[in-house]
């Protein structure tokens, strides 16, 4: 294969050690065609395991509990249905305990068919991530990026099922998802990792190249589960998550990963994706986002295929997620709840992280800390009546009386 060529395929699975049906270690999975192509050499896919039916012995001895009130994702069932409530009940500053409170609020014990980790202080692997983690069924934790932190290695003792790791990998699928190369998550984390967990190191050389391998990885986990077809892309910008946050909301409901470029070009390797086919391709932002160049230049990706890329847009970002939310509506024949979150926030992993912590079936809305905005308020009583209003994160980033002023809304 020409060298820059783009190929989706997916990884290649070697022997196994004789005599061992959950390996203790079992070397690199090359992928078909490595060498070759996006992120060549970056994307390693590492699996290393042990029999963890005697984990539960380095569990914590008090085990939080898990509130089972709604589902974020589609393998949960809702208990109940409430008119209003909050996802993670902490600041802008806690991006590692906002993670965990949104895991344990949603899985079981040994509930979890697989875990994304993304670094705690960036937003772009985890705005295609929050879409991994939804395909997946899986909670998407965040952490710091030097060292694995002991609350979230509990935590991921806690929600993954002791089983076979041979049998998991055999299919190209893994207990842990790393999301972005060493100045992502450090050597020193994957090295925590060794010998505890099936796990895949999901990178490139840069944010755009690492949102490329996760839609690969998103693309062939629907292939296991016999959704085929040509995918639908969204992308978004790689340098802001103001305007495409919303997106993951969006891409999660329907299966479309979410990949970032430059404001003002879309990157070659893209455009290479975009030709090996697609459905569609959705553009998140206006062109102060993502300039009118990068809109040419991806139809140009797609003339061979009749096909012309729309754009989700708004005169502003709490508009743009309105636009969106609007989308989502639509295809989604109706919506009975909503999530808002501060879209003026300072800290950007509460944008990005949002769309992993909604509930299967919710768009995200921005709010500013005391004002639910016109363009919010004008969405919910459209939609109305809707059963459910969340806010993710706790009084100060939402507080309450946006929150009252949204279930009005929502009737």
């Amino acid at each position: 294969m020409p060298e820059g060529t783009v190929q989706r395929d997916t990884p290649v699975i070697g022997d196994l050690p004789r005599g061992c049906s959950r390996p203790r270690t079992i070397g690199k999975l090359p992928r078909a065609g490595e060498g070759h192509g996006i992120g060549s050499g970056a994307l390693q896919s590492l699996i290393h395991g042990e029999d963890r039916m005697h984990r539960s012995t380095r569990r914590l001895a008090t085990t939080l509990v898990v509130l089972t009130v709604l589902s974020l994702f589609p393998t949960v069932a809702h208990a109940q249905s409430q008119a209003l409530r909050r996802a993670a009940d902490v600041g802008s500053g806690q991006p590692v305990e906002a993670a965990l409170a949104v895991s344990q609020e949603v899985f079981a014990d040994d509930s979890a068919p697989a875990v994304v980790l993304g670094r705690s202080d960036d937003f772009a692997d985890n705005l295609g991530g929050a879409v991994l983690a939804r395909t997946l069924g899986a909670p998407l934790l965040l952490n710091p990026s030097d060292s694995l932190d002991e609350r979230v290695r509990a935590e991921m003792d806690r929600v993954l099922p002791p089983g076979d790791c041979a049998e998991l990998v055999g299919r190209g699928e893994f207990e842990v998802y790393m999301l972005g190369g060493t100045n992502a998550l450090s050597q020193e984390i994957e090295d925590e990792l060794f010998g505890e967990y099936c796990y895949k190191r999901v990178s490139g050389p840069t944010r755009v190249e690492t949102s490329l391998q996760v839609a690969e990885e998103v693309l062939h986990i629907r292939e296991n589960r016999g959704e085929t077809g040509e995918p639908e892309l969204l992308i978004a910008r790689s340098d802001n998550a103001v305007d495409s946050a919303t997106g993951g909301a969006y891409g999660g409901m329907f299966g479309a990963p979410v990949l970032v470029t430059p404001s003002h070009t879309l990157h070659p390797d893209i455009g290479r994706f975009i030709n090996l086919g697609v459905s569609s391709v959705t553009l998140l932002g206006g062109e102060a986002a993502l300039s009118a160049e990068v809109e040419a230049m991806v139809n140009e990706a797609l003339s061979d295929q009749e096909i012309v890329a729309t754009r989700l847009a708004g005169a502003s970002r709490d508009d743009t997620a309105r636009v969106i939310a609007e989308d989502f509506a639509a295809r989604s024949s109706g919506i009975d709840a909503v999530t808002l979150v501060n879209g003026y926030v300072d800290d950007a992993w509460v944008l990005a992280f949002t769309s992993a912590a909604v509930n299967t079936g919710e768009p995200v809305l921005y709010v500013a800390a005391d004002d639910l905005l016109e363009t919010t308020r004008s969405f919910i009583g459209a939609q109305a009546p809707l059963s459910t209003v969340s806010a993710f994160g706790d009084s100060s980033l939402v507080s309450d009386a946006v929150l009252q002023e949204a279930a009005g809304a929502a009737g």
